[in-house]
């Protein structure tokens, strides 16, 4: 597999696509005034326990308080998972069976304690904190005071993980320190551990120092900038190139580079051009793609990506998809097919939570069984921890994705603000019909009084075609009810908008 590491810079931005065998299947965007905070570490202040739900609330200075789970304190390992992505298999010395205790005796409100942020905050929901501090290096994960080995599930090899093993056996690690072997460190050196964990070791001494100086709250230790951050965590010996638009940014991922991989310098490239970047490896094409409700395949056939406040719906249908293989055959082709765009639009579009895929019906099992293997293949390459269920006897796949950040639309976009994110609005006629009943009432109410004056402001479309089409349906109510109707678009206003005024009064009707 070819891969290339794409990077754009530029004033308040900066977006990172990666992409294999020439296809986008990443993209990862940092504001200036966004910067992720996820690896974080700071001196907070607990200033709320709540037993009935196991958690606290912690000021680390955001705003908002960060939320603290149980779990969070008494799982070592699962701060790994959300820093560095890693699954973990455990080696040697294994942590103790902790038994969980209530909350409200592990911490108190007012108490200071080191933590760190390991989600993002989403929506309303503040950020995600964990009293494990964990700290990627490049081969390996540190865990300070977690007293755990082990070995990134990733790491499939049978023969490459017993040689970890015998690797690890051999670091001089401290007593007080846990590492987890990342899954970039498949073909490492003992050497090349041993360099991590001093590295490691040495900035969580660093670390440490400054804590008791230190005022609460207060951002004790800052993650790496997006794009060191992917280079840590990606470049690897199928990275053909590493492309970059900004000068400056270019001498320190060459910096970074030669500190890391050495070999690897040569393929750090400057963009300098008149085409931008995106545009000439066609990123921005697919960013545009990637929020479309429709995806085509290639054999004709077509997703449909529907996102809901609780699941991801993806249609699978066979569209213009013609093969002169048996029906059978078809089917199960395009639904590969879909297994493997499906699995990258996940990926692309950062999709979390429930997904429920849809796939055009199969009659065999073992058709079925062969797509449930396709998709549990196609989601190895993604960082995000998925689970997959077996196809339903409606034919339908279930899984579930990580939710760590937002997703790519909620990153991209906002809501439209004239139709709410619904992506509708009421149509011309049905608004030229609500009007008229609004006249109704209006012209009605007002009987008793003297001949009633309505001024009617609209949308100009919702006007015209009450002038038009709809006049004399207008005219047989002013007839009926003695009254008279004008009418007054305004461009300012939302189709869905109607306002009625008295036009004697000049004050506005309230029906």
């Amino acid at each position: 597999m070819d891969k290339q590491i794409i990077i754009n810079v530029e004033a308040q931005e900066t977006r990172v696509g990666v992409l294999e065998d020439g296809k986008l299947q990443e993209i990862l965007i940092e504001r200036q005034q966004e910067k992720t905070l996820v690896g974080n570490i700071y001196k907070g202040t607990v200033r709320n326990v709540l037993p009935a739900i196991q958690a606290a609330f912690v000021d680390v200075g955001l705003g908002r308080n960060g939320f603290l789970h149980v779990s969070d304190i008494t799982n070592e390992v699962a701060a790994c998972r959300e820093i560095a992505g890693e699954e973990v298999e455990g080696l040697g010395v294994t942590g103790k069976d902790l038994k969980r205790e209530s909350i409200d005796k592990m911490i108190q409100k007012g108490q200071e304690l080191l933590a760190q942020i390991i989600k993002e905050p989403i929506g309303t929901k503040g950020v995600r904190l964990s009293t494990n501090i964990s700290i990627a290096g490049r081969y390996l994960v540190m865990m300070p005071g977690a007293q755990q080995i082990g070995i990134s599930r990733r790491i499939a090899d049978f023969e490459e993980r017993r040689r970890l093993r015998h690797i690890l056996r051999q670091l001089n690690i401290p007593r007080d320190m846990g590492f987890i072997v990342r899954t970039v460190g498949q073909g490492a050196t003992q050497e090349d551990f041993q360099k991590d964990i001093s590295y490691l070791t040495d900035l969580w001494r660093g670390i440490q120092r400054q804590i008791p100086a230190a005022p609460c709250p207060a951002l004790i230790h800052e993650e790496l900038n997006l794009i060191l951050r992917v280079l840590r965590d990606a470049l690897t010996e199928d990275v053909s190139k590493i492309v970059v638009d900004s000068k400056e940014e270019y001498k320190n991922v060459q910096r970074f580079v030669n500190a890391l991989m050495p070999n690897m310098s040569a393929k750090i490239l400057y963009h300098g051009g008149r085409d931008h970047i995106f545009d000439c490896y066609e990123i921005d094409k697919e960013i545009e793609k990637a929020q479309r409700r429709k995806v085509w395949l290639k054999c004709g056939g077509y997703l449909v990506i529907e996102q809901t406040e609780a699941m991801v719906v993806i249609d699978v249908n066979s569209g213009r998809c013609l093969d002169k293989k048996s029906l059978d055959e078809t089917i199960l082709a395009t639904n590969l097919q879909a297994v493997d765009e499906a699995a990258r639009q996940i990926r692309l579009r950062n999709i979390g939570g429930i997904i429920i895929i849809d796939f055009i019906d199969m009659s065999l099992k073992r058709h079925q069984r062969m797509v449930e293997k396709a998709m549990q293949k196609a989601v190895k390459r993604d960082k995000a921890k998925t689970n997959i269920f077996p196809i339903s006897a409606l034919g339908i796949l279930q899984m579930t994705r990580e939710r760590v950040k937002e997703s790519l639309s909620e990153a991209v976009y906002e809501s439209c603000l004239y139709c709410g994110g619904s992506g509708r609005v009421k149509s011309i006629e049905s608004m030229s019909i609500e009007v008229q009943r609004l006249i109704k009432l209006a012209l009605r109410s007002g009987r008793r009084l003297r001949r009633l004056l309505i001024r009617v402001q609209a949308h100009p479309k919702v006007c015209q075609r009450l002038e038009k089409e709809d006049r004399e349906t207008v005219r047989e109510l002013e007839r009926h009810f003695s009254g008279a109707v004008s009418f007054q678009p305004n461009e300012d206003l939302h189709i869905e908008t109607v306002r009625l005024y008295n036009d004697r009064t000049g004050k506005l009707i309230d029906i």
